[in-house]
């Protein structure tokens, strides 16, 4: 039964320590009969970030406490970034300031806000550098008559072989160390008809530009009135 007399004793305010807390509660009933309740409190720490700040580019979107993914953009050529992360509280520690080597594409960077009793919050930031867009042959050379000459920017060519010629002899450098060639179509080709080389280029970034070569192996007398080699001595 509920005793309208009994003595409660630890109501009211009380400060509480970030972590946890113990409040005891004592009732004394009218007849001295003592009971003591103890509930147990939680004062969270505060995990917010104050400042989250890089040396280049921008924060998508602008940095708020309440946000925790974020993305930046950079050119392929900046290849490091330096963040400084504060956190509003005194009373926690904060990971993932400092410098950063970044690969091109996508660089996930975390900055770890943690508390004493090892609860987290975690900031993520995808840095992401661009991928190098050239996929230029640089040099190329043929064993045939290439035509027209050979220029980066220009993607089609005739190539006129010798008859008994089955696959095109192609020495080429690409412009970019980091793009990736493959030859499609060179053998087997087929006498006096025109027969279908590419070479297709990729970028860092994935963009693909095909060279293409209509090969044709020609009977002995197409090269007969043909210079197909020039010498010049002194004299």
């Amino acid at each position: 039964t509920k005793d309208v007399n009994a003595i409660i004793s630890g109501l009211g305010d009380e400060y509480l320590n970030y972590g946890p807390n113990v409040k005891e509660i004592i009732v004394t009933a009218e007849n001295g009969n003592v009971n003591t309740y103890y509930i147990n409190l939680y004062r969270a720490y505060n995990l917010d970030l104050k400042l989250l700040e890089s040396d280049k580019g921008e924060l998508d979107p602008e940095f708020d406490p309440n946000i925790t993914e974020y993305v930046i953009e950079l050119e392929k050529d900046q290849t490091e970034i330096t963040f400084v992360a504060k956190a509003e509280s005194n009373k926690v520690s904060v990971t993932g300031s400092g410098t950063y080597n970044l690969s091109p594409g996508d660089n996930e960077i975390e900055f770890i806000v943690k508390d004493p009793d090892g609860n987290e919050k975690v900031y993520a930031v995808n840095v992401k550098r661009a991928k190098d867009e050239n996929n230029y042959i640089k040099e190329l050379t043929v064993d045939g008559i290439l035509t027209p000459v050979f220029e980066k920017e220009t993607e089609e060519y005739t190539v006129d072989v010798r008859k008994e010629v089955t696959s095109l002899d192609l020495d080429y450098v690409l412009e970019s160390p980091v793009a990736t060639s493959r030859v499609i179509g060179n053998s087997n080709f087929v006498y006096n008809q025109e027969n279908v080389v590419t070479i297709e280029v990729t970028a860092e970034n994935g963009d693909i530009r095909n060279y293409v070569f209509k090969v044709t192996p020609r009977p002995d007398e197409f090269f007969s009135n043909r210079l197909l080699d020039l010498a010049v001595s002194k004299g």
